[in-house]
């Protein structure tokens, strides 16, 4: 991508933000915390390769900046950080790295008009079973830079308390840029466009016993290819007493795209099941039903177990695309009760553009089952993740891969001033085509963080990373670091 290209999708991107950012005398709350890192790293694999290994020393300065928004018809949030890596020998690999996420809505026009605009741009690797870095610092090879942003304009109107309607549009782009260092160019993966529209109307309050609704959708993505969706679904629920619902679902896809067998994944679909919420600390629902020319299975749990632990369970499937997909995760981005942006289902920092799979133009099939469990005590959490996919080819002929991610970390509160943070994940590729596409990668880190003033922490962490795939040579990569942080 051309430099003035760079610039105009920063400007129309800031720009797009612009009318969103509340005024400060009439925002409830507004906050702007930028602070300011400084780490010095030694690591023992610098160029991530299986032999012959080359230490280095790694020095990173790290800007960020912390906004957050809420008013009675705003809110907005922002958390971006630009890191600088500079390499004591292997200059080549000096270069930056970005991590932001950023959201605001406002309504426009109290209870009909309202505009969400949402962005995030961060480092990431383009296959999982290429070369991997202990601390996502910048690679030799196999990043690249994903930058995603949608604008979403939405009208909403009630009639009375019979039914309420729902119009909304979005439009996002998707670009896949040169990290810029060591041996990274522009991927071979196409930037895209998408335009999504939809409407949709649900009962109101006059129906406590069948609950109803109906959407209709249509997107158009442009990448190297187009991929076009549109689907019709009606969904109703009939509550049979306080605790239990019966679920019934009906519509119909249509989906076309280079590569995509159409009369396969389209046609008509349907489902039905149950709904238990005995109490507000557990929701579950179940359905089973016929989607995609196969069956569809749907779950979404959520348990509470007194006011310390949580638990969820989600199992899905969907026919859709690697941009959409980031659009998707990025428009479920939320904020919690202190304000932080945050992945709703984990409760964890949203990463809207990770990704299990080596990353495509085309469409597929993907089939995802995702775990979370969180426990939280005075002076401890533990969080566990998990996430298992099978993502399949929606050509003619179709191919099959399986990726298994999961992680665990614990927070441990020492004294007042002194906390310690391990984590230990395992992301896996068990099943592909070809063997050469599978992988073993296991990752962990050890922190010690000090709260020398209130605006002043330091810390001193090891990290690694041990990369073996089914074929050819793994790598394995330890670092450590020491590093100071100031909050203004």
């Amino acid at each position: 991508m051309a430099k003035h290209d760079r610039w105009a999708l920063f400007l129309s991107t800031a720009a797009a933000f612009l009318p969103l950012i509340p005024n400060p005398s009439s925002a409830q709350t507004f906050q702007v915390t930028p602070s300011i890192g400084v780490e010095e790293k030694w690591t023992d694999n610098v160029l991530s390769t299986p032999r012959d290994k080359k230490t280095d020393y790694i020095t990173t300065v790290t800007p960020a900046i912390n906004v957050t928004g809420k008013g009675a018809r705003v809110n907005m949030g922002l958390d971006y950080s630009l890191s600088y890596d500079r390499y004591a020998a292997q200059n080549d690999l000096d270069g930056m790295r970005h991590q932001g996420v950023a959201m605001a809505g406002a309504e426009v026009i109290e209870d009909l008009f309202s505009v969400d605009a949402r962005g995030t741009i961060s480092e990431k690797l383009i296959d999982p079973t290429a070369t991997a870095t202990a601390d996502g610092r910048t690679a030799p090879s196999n990043q690249a830079r994903v930058a995603s942003y949608s604008m979403t304009p939405m009208l909403r109107h009630r009639f009375g308390s019979f039914a309420a309607a729902q119009a909304r549009y979005r439009h996002d782009e998707t670009k896949y840029l040169s990290t810029g260092s060591g041996s990274n160019t522009k991927p071979a993966i196409s930037d895209s466009v998408g335009d999504m529209g939809a409407f949709g109307v649900r009962s109101g309050d006059d129906f406590t016993r069948l609950l109803w609704s109906y959407e209709v959708e249509n997107s158009r993505r442009e990448s190297s290819t187009v991929f076009i969706s549109t689907s019709h679904t009606g969904r109703g629920e009939y509550r049979m007493d306080h605790d239990w619902g019966v679920l019934g679902h009906v519509g119909h896809d249509y989906l076309n795209g280079p590569a995509l067998d159409s009369d396969q994944y389209s046609g008509v679909f349907y489902g039905g099941g149950l709904h238990w919420s005995p109490s507000p600390r557990t929701d579950v629902s179940a359905e089973v039903g016929h989607r995609y020319d196969g069956l569809n299975i749907f779950v979404k749990a959520t348990q509470s177990v007194g006011e310390r632990t949580t638990l969820k369970l989600a199992h899905n499937t969907g026919v859709t695309t690697e941009a959409e997909s980031i659009a998707s995760s990025l428009s479920q981005v939320n904020r919690d009760q202190e304000g932080r942006l945050i992945d709703p289902f984990t409760g964890l920092a949203p990463d809207p553009t990770a990704s299990q799979f080596q990353r495509t133009d085309g469409a597929f099939k993907q089939t995802t089952t995702s775990l979370s469990a969180s426990h939280r005590m005075d002076r401890d959490t533990v969080m566990l993740t998990g996430t298992m996919a099978t993502r399949e080819s929606t050509g003619t002929t179709t191919t099959e891969t399986t990726a298994v991610d999961v992680g665990v970390s614990w927070t441990h509160r020492l004294t007042e001033l002194l906390s310690s943070t391990a984590a230990l994940g395992r992301s896996d590729i068990i099943d592909a085509p070809m063997d050469a596409a599978k992988v073993q990668r296991l990752r962990g880190s050890l922190a010690l963080n000090y709260t020398m003033t209130p605006t002043l922490t330091s810390h001193v962490g090891y990290w690694f990373v041990d990369s073996q795939p089914e074929t050819g040579s793994g790598i394995t990569e330890n670092m450590v670091a020491v590093g100071l942080r100031k909050i203004f």
